[in-house]
């Protein structure tokens, strides 16, 4: 290990160190052939720093305005940045379905299986929080990885889903969000092998690239997670073609309003067919009776002429014949007069065959008609959804350059922030060392005369000449008092280049009070019970007010100081 942990900026100057770290991640990114293990020159190691900034682009690393000389300067904030980014491809490459098939539980019902496969890692480790805490019967939700787990209630929760008995849900009943980090901590060491990766003021200050590296460790250490059953799959499988099934029935179904159509108008034609081919043969049968009638009218004429001739002794005999002729006849007439009738009620039905047939030929028209309409409507219809779908993704694509732009500007920020800290810790232990307020403000501001700090810049300075009582039986002459930063300087009125008194306000107590005509401010220590310290008098209710409130912001210095470093860098 790299100790102290300031040194990581100096070990890694001659990029050996992230060479490795990254070839850790994934196998052959970086060809360690061609790296300079022995770096005696600046080239040298610029060249290795080179390979850095390749394999950290080949493992797609977001590295704007970062170059080689910035690591060998060892720039914190861009060593820190590029060593998260290393760090958060190894922990999260393997939070996919593709190694994790059992991930196909987290979809949510009726959800679109492309849409989810396409969720980054960030997204994924929220939802299998979630999983576990729906789970564990809470309706709370974690929606991200900062201020959702401050309280610790989210890892108690899910540390009992994944390690049973062994992370009891008794600390929930604990006030201390301390306590409750302190445990989550122990406990993930003890049977997680998760040492040295959080802290507990990393869980209660909500750090959030900390507590995504907690979670993604908890994930591919301890899914907790099967996959789906057969059952499962198979409805899976078809919410995916359900839209592919929808716009396949409709196409079928104008199918078969098409098909239906044509059968229909087959029928038709044939029945129509079988019409004209009866009344054919009705025609032809009635042109064979009358064929028929004439030969035998003229057959009934030749036998009269014969009959005239013989009329002598042939006469009965042919009576007879002439009888049984008549009869012919008759019945050959009626059966002319039968025909004729079956061949008019014939063309009858072919008129009504005819106009059905008219009447389907339209319904089919018209039939053709809306299915060509429905086509037209449902090719719109997946035009405009196809352009929404473009227009969505565009967005997305968007938003998404937005979101990584602005995720590497708060881990820089934050970068920022905590170096600030260490300074005003730095900051505080000086303070710590000295003995008295007096050699303190001589270590910081070497001249401590009130001409010199009156002149100084960079902080608010108020001074006046005052009335100091430090009872209300006791006053003392008149100071001129001097407020610079968190020091009070008390000077007397003809012997300003050296204060008779310092006071520290940065710790103390402030309280203001009032007689008929007086108006004090009170300064005591912060002790149990409080110590007064100097009890300043002024004339008027305005000098009061505004020398407690520049006070005030003398006793809130560090916050101060805080902000300021924050702002100037």
């Amino acid at each position: 290990p790299i100790s102290p942990p300031q040194k990581l900026f100096e070990v890694q100057q001659d990029g050996v160190l992230f060479c490795h770290l990254i070839n850790q991640v994934k196998t052959g990114t970086i060809n360690l052939s061609r790296l300079k293990q022995h770096v005696t020159s600046k080239i040298a190691a610029i060249g290795n720093q080179n390979m850095v900034l390749d394999g950290a682009k080949a493992l797609r690393c977001v590295l704007e305005n970062i170059s080689a000389e910035d690591l060998y300067d060892m720039k914190e904030y861009l060593v820190l940045a590029v060593l998260w980014q290393i760090l958060k491809v190894g922990l999260m490459q393997k939070i996919t379905v593709t190694h994790h098939p059992e991930l196909i539980r987290l979809a949510a019902p009726g959800e679109d299986l492309s849409a989810f496969l396409q969720l980054p890692p960030e997204g994924i480790l929220l939802r299998w929080v979630n999983y576990h805490l729906r789970k564990a019967g809470l309706v709370k939700e974690m929606r991200n990885f900062s201020s959702d787990v401050c309280d610790g209630h989210i890892y108690i929760n899910l540390l009992h889903q994944l390690l049973g008995e062994h992370c009891p849900l008794d600390l929930l009943d604990n006030i201390s969000p301390t306590v409750r980090a302190e445990h989550i901590v122990r406990v993930s060491a003890a049977h997680l092998n998760c040492k040295n990766l959080i802290s507990a003021q990393g869980i209660e200050q909500g750090v959030k690239t900390v507590n995504l590296a907690f979670v993604a460790f908890l994930f591919n250490t301890k899914p907790g997670l099967q996959l789906p059953s057969d059952d499962e799959m198979f409805r899976l499988s078809q919410d995916r073609e359900r839209l592919q099934t929808k716009v396949q029935l409709l196409e079928s179904q104008l199918k078969q309003f098409s098909m239906g159509t044509g059968v229909i108008v087959d029928e038709l034609k044939k029945e129509l067919e079988a019409s004209r081919a009866h009344c054919q043969h009705q025609s032809t049968d009635l042109e064979s009776a009358r064929k028929e009638c004439g030969e035998l009218t003229q057959s009934l004429q030749t036998s009269r002429a014969d009959a005239a001739r013989m009329m002598g002794s042939d006469l009965p005999l042919l009576r007879d014949q002439l009888k049984q002729l008549e009869e012919r006849y008759k019945k050959k007439d009626s059966q002319l007069v039968d025909a004729e009738a079956a061949i008019k009620q014939m063309l009858e039905d072919n008129g009504v065959v005819q106009s059905r047939f008219a009447v389907v030929i339209q319904e089919r028209d018209q039939l053709r008609e809306g299915g060509e309409e429905t086509r037209r409507s449902l090719d719109e219809q997946l035009r405009d959804l196809r352009a929404q779908l473009e227009a969505v993704t565009k967005e997305k694509d968007t938003l998404q350059r937005v979101m990584d732009k602005t995720q590497d500007m708060v881990e820089h920020t934050q970068a920022v922030y905590e170096r600030q800290a260490v300074h005003v810790a730095h900051l505080k232990t000086l303070y710590a060392n000295h003995s008295s307020a007096k050699s303190l403000a001589l270590a910081l501001f070497k001249d401590v005369s009130a001409d010199t700090l009156m002149k100084k810049t960079g902080s608010r300075t108020k001074f006046g000449l005052l009335n100091r009582v430090y009872n209300e039986k006791k006053a003392d002459a008149c100071f001129f008092v001097l407020l610079k930063e968190c020091f009070l300087f008390l000077y007397k009125p003809s012997k300003r280049n050296e204060p008779q008194e310092v006071l520290r306000v940065d710790d103390t107590l402030l309280d203001t009070t009032t007689v008929p005509g007086q108006f004090f401010v009170l300064v005591s220590s912060m002790n149990e019970p409080p110590t007064p310290l100097i009890t300043l008098r002024f004339e008027t209710m305005d000098d009061m007010k505004s020398w407690h409130e520049a006070l005030g912001l003398a006793s809130e210095f560090w916050t101060g100081v805080k902000q300021r470093r924050v702002r100037k860098a």
